[in-house]
């Protein structure tokens, strides 16, 4: 038995294989920060990461301890009609399954979508920053702040 609510389609997948290939492929990984021939199974397994959505897409989400979540998105082209939706539904899912009482991603300067992706969802920019060489900005959403514009 799922002890997790789904939320309007979103549910955690957790079929590793396909997860690694779906964060390798090359129209994903252009824009990942964790370099090339991912394997998050260690993670996975450890409880300290969880993916929602399928095979197609979705959002890999890492435990940063504290209640602190790290969200990196990962559609396959062709599958990212409804990721907004998706985000949305995505945050709900953390804030109401897990520990989260705020959810941060990077977004390379680069990565257009990705920031309006952020930003459609709720996020707002924190600061610039710089990780693993790439140069973007902070977005973040927290509890209180999803509590409000769930209540709007």
């Amino acid at each position: 038995m799922n002890p997790h609510i789904t939320i309007d389609g979103v549910s955690r997948y957790e079929d590793v294989n396909k997860i690694n290939a779906l964060i390798n492929h090359e129209s994903v990984n252009r824009w990942t920060t964790f370099g090339e021939n991912v394997d998050v199974s260690g993670v996975m397994e450890s409880g300290r990461a969880l993916f929602l959505g399928d095979e197609h897409g979705g959002f890999l989400v890492f435990n940063e301890g504290e209640g602190v979540w790290s969200v990196h998105t990962q559609f396959l082209k062709g599958h990212r009609s409804n990721a907004l939706e998706k985000a949305k539904n995505g945050i709900a899912w953390m804030f109401v399954n897990t520990d989260c009482i705020a959810l941060v991603t990077f977004v390379q300067y680069e990565n257009l979508a990705a920031k309006n992706l952020s930003l459609a969802s709720g996020m707002t920019f924190v600061r610039d920053d710089e990780q693993m060489g790439k140069k973007g900005e902070i977005f973040c959403i927290n509890i209180k702040d999803w509590v409000r514009l769930i209540c709007q």
